[in-house]
């Protein structure tokens, strides 16, 4: 079974009520959200399903969080702290990702995290891993808006502009593939008119496939 986007979306600014998968999640598949803030990164994320969410990866302005195995259903995703502040409720971006055919356990693979630049990598450990990353650039106030697009092998996933008293001056876009070989892999972002790279987290994901096999594999070895 290959891994594949089911659905995604942009929660853009922060909102007390949470955010609401656009349709039902299918039971046993695999969620996964992105928060992008200049002022400070929840510290937990829950779900109107009960789903357990974890924290892969978090850098500055960025982190990744995901849940495993999801249960069936509508669902509203629910962050905390509650950011209050004007800047905090309103230069923040979440964006939203359900996908099939990823691990129901021990799913994260490899992380890495940066700032300063566009690219950073991981070397992955199986072969069909889901690789995920995101990229949250700030421009000038008052400037041109920053931008930054996908290039290469890599999918565009949601992109969040954020807004504020001046024209859009931030912005969170991700990326994402199933790697075919499992090896090293580097983001591929190309980006212009950027004051600061505030944040880049990048994580990579077990297919079910390649955690079956890991584990079977396991089980065999210690009989032997």
């Amino acid at each position: 079974m290959s891994i594949t986007l089911v659905q995604s979306f942009v929660g853009d600014t922060y909102q007390s009520g949470g955010y609401a998968f656009p349709s039902s999640n299918t039971a046993g598949n695999f969620l996964l959200m992105v928060a992008a803030n200049e002022y400070g990164m929840p510290t937990s994320c829950t779900d109107t399903a009960g789903n357990t969410w974890h924290q892969a990866v978090s850098h500055s302005s960025a982190a990744i969080w995901y849940a495993m195995n999801c249960a069936a259903g509508a669902n509203t995703v629910k962050l905390s702290p509650n950011y209050t502040s004007d800047n905090n409720s309103t230069e923040c971006g979440f964006t939203f990702y359900e996908f099939s055919g990823i691990a129901t356990t021990s799913a994260l693979d490899q992380t890495n995290s940066g700032s300063g630049s566009a690219s950073i990598s991981v070397t992955t450990t199986a072969n069909g891993e889901l690789v995920f990353a995101s990229l949250y650039l700030e421009g000038t106030p008052g400037g041109s808006e920053p931008s930054a697009t996908v290039t290469g092998s890599y999918t565009a996933g949601q992109d969040f502009a954020g807004q504020t008293a001046y024209p859009t001056w931030f912005v969170e876009t991700d990326e994402w593939q199933v790697q075919s070989s499992s090896g090293s892999i580097s983001t591929s972002f190309s980006s212009s008119g950027v004051a600061s790279y505030e944040g880049l987290v990048m994580a990579s994901f077990f297919a079910a496939s390649a955690s079956t096999t890991s584990h079977l594999l396991g089980c065999l070895g210690a009989g032997s």
